[in-house]
């Protein structure tokens, strides 16, 4: 659920990325949003480093020496100032709220769309370029797919981007039918018998 905190929050290490990107030449944004992404799985697959970072009873600064430690020597070190934050300000419980939302706004900045693909069966690689170019066309951006497969479609696929929704699986199609051959048995009852 975005809030406004989130939503603060958010803007607020983009824009700090940002800053950092014309500072220095060695990231790019997408770099940033992909760091914390993962150091967003990270620390939440952790049960008990997560209940840790959420406690009221261990301190901002013992927060901040764990995430010290525990990102030393990697690639997201460079991430632990904006963890520490949250740390401090009680937030790390809206950390993955902040990772979603870095996410849009950072693929919003870089003119790419963000689609996620739910499927029965993992897309062949013709079937993924012909539907990145059909999108790419009804977008006008760069795509970036965010693809799971779902066994219950039975087949096809449901798109997701923003607020559009278009449902090509087999399972909606066969729910539209059953609907159709309900609605015409109620209406045509005296026709019907049980």
């Amino acid at each position: 659920m975005q809030t406004q905190i989130t939503t603060v929050y958010a803007e607020a290490f983009v824009e700090y990325a940002k800053e950092k990107l014309n500072n220095t030449n060695s990231l790019s944004l997408k770099d940033w949003g992909q760091a914390l992404k993962d150091c967003t799985i990270l620390l939440s697959s952790n049960k008990k480093t997560w209940k840790l970072l959420l406690s009221p009873i261990i301190s901002a600064k013992e927060k901040t020496q764990l995430l010290e430690k525990a990102f030393r020597g990697t690639d997201t070190v460079f991430i632990v100032p904006f963890l520490s934050i949250l740390a401090k300000r009680e937030r790390f419980i809206q950390l993955p709220e902040i990772e979603v939302l870095v996410q849009k706004l950072i693929s919003k900045s870089l003119n790419q769309q963000i689609v996620k693909v739910i499927t029965a069966e993992p897309f062949s690689e013709a079937q993924k370029l012909k539907l990145n170019e059909n999108l790419t066309q009804l977008f006008k951006k760069d795509i970036i797919f965010n693809i799971k497969i779902d066994k219950d479609l039975i087949g096809g696929f449901v798109l997701k981007s923003n607020d559009l929704v278009i449902d090509a699986s087999f399972r909606n199609r066969l729910k539209q039918i059953r609907t159709a051959l309900l609605t015409r048995k109620k209406t045509g009852e005296k026709y019907y018998e049980n």
